[in-house]
């Protein structure tokens, strides 16, 4: 059992992962801001293609330099690159 001043110094840490359709990923990005403004460490998960579209037209990497605690992390498309429907498509990615 860790000794009460190590379980006081921890930070919660938060995996945040909206669903990728449009208007979630910016709401849950401002809240992903707020968590990490109060400290808590947030892992911002989203896909590749979500991850390519955010570095291209915003300014997401300096907005959240700021802040130790927060990171992003992707997971894969299982599309290549320049396949026509490698961005998101409604609902298809829970479908079977």
């Amino acid at each position: 059992m860790e000794p009460l001043e190590a379980v006081a110094e921890s930070h919660p840490h938060v995996l945040v992962f909206p669903i990728p359709v449009q208007g979630h990923v910016n709401s849950m990005l401002k809240l992903s801001e707020l968590l990490s403004i109060t400290g808590f460490h947030v892992t911002f998960l989203t896909f590749e293609h979500i991850h390519r579209r955010l570095l291209r037209f915003t300014n997401v990497t300096s907005r959240f330099a700021r802040w130790p605690g927060f990171h992003f992390a992707t997971i894969p498309n299982d599309l290549p690159f320049d396949h026509p429907n490698s961005g998101p498509s409604s609902w298809s990615f829970s479908t079977p």
